[in-house]
């Protein structure tokens, strides 16, 4: 399945701090790295896929596998990532993703894309009771221009906030451990121990399988 109106955008810009300035798009996860892993889960859905970094060399060697581009606007946090990306497609919508997220899941994505598609909305973004999931989200590409408005006026650069500016659905989801899975993030060492086991190591390989995802 090719989504031919999408296409699909890494986010990989942060700064890692919490992780001892180490790039977390390369910590390794079952054996190959985050983005490594991540670019894989996006090729079977999308023709197209961005990977949007501060450091565009670090990512050279994926250059065959995704378009790399560097921040058009740094210091703004995802929406930068975001209006980057957005500024750069010609497709009518971009799904973004964090690029430290070790359970993505191809199905899951299918099934957000088939919801977003019965909808004209602007953003479309997955929420499990009260926990918002804005990067693994679709969003249109005719918003650049309100997001580049947004980043030039506002002070804060919430994504939160920004949904709030635009006609934004939400993907209603069970509150479970496996829905949960999904969007689970990796912002410190210790989440990687927590998530992975004491196998994991930086280059390394970790070969516990997660559990409750279903293809």
């Amino acid at each position: 399945m090719f989504s031919r109106k999408l296409s699909a955008a890494i986010l990989a810009g942060g700064k890692n701090t919490r992780m001892g300035g180490k790039d977390k798009a390369f910590l390794y996860f079952e054996g190959q790295p985050l983005i490594q892993r991540t670019i894989s889960v996006l090729q079977p859905v999308f023709s197209e896929i961005f990977v949007v970094t501060n450091f565009p060399r670090s990512y050279d060697q994926y250059a065959k596998e995704a378009t790399i581009i560097a921040d058009r606007i740094k210091e703004m946090g995802p929406l930068g990532g975001i209006y980057t990306a957005l500024s750069q497609t010609l497709s009518a919508a971009v799904f973004f993703v964090a690029g430290d997220m070790p359970f993505l899941h191809t199905g899951i994505i299918k099934q957000q894309i088939r919801e977003f598609e019965k909808m004209a909305v602007d953003v479309f973004v997955p929420r499990i009771g009260n926990r918002l999931e804005p990067l693994h989200g679709i969003y249109r590409q005719r918003i650049s221009k309100d997001l580049f408005s947004f980043l030039r006026e506002s002070q804060r650069h919430s994504v939160r906030e920004f949904l709030q500016k635009v006609e934004t659905a939400y993907w209603e989801l069970d509150d479970t451990a496996a829905k949960r899975a999904y969007f689970t993030n990796v912002n410190t060492p210790e989440e990687l121990q927590k998530i992975t086991g004491p196998k994991f190591k930086e280059g390394g390989e970790c070969k516990d399988r997660h559990k409750g995802i279903e293809d």
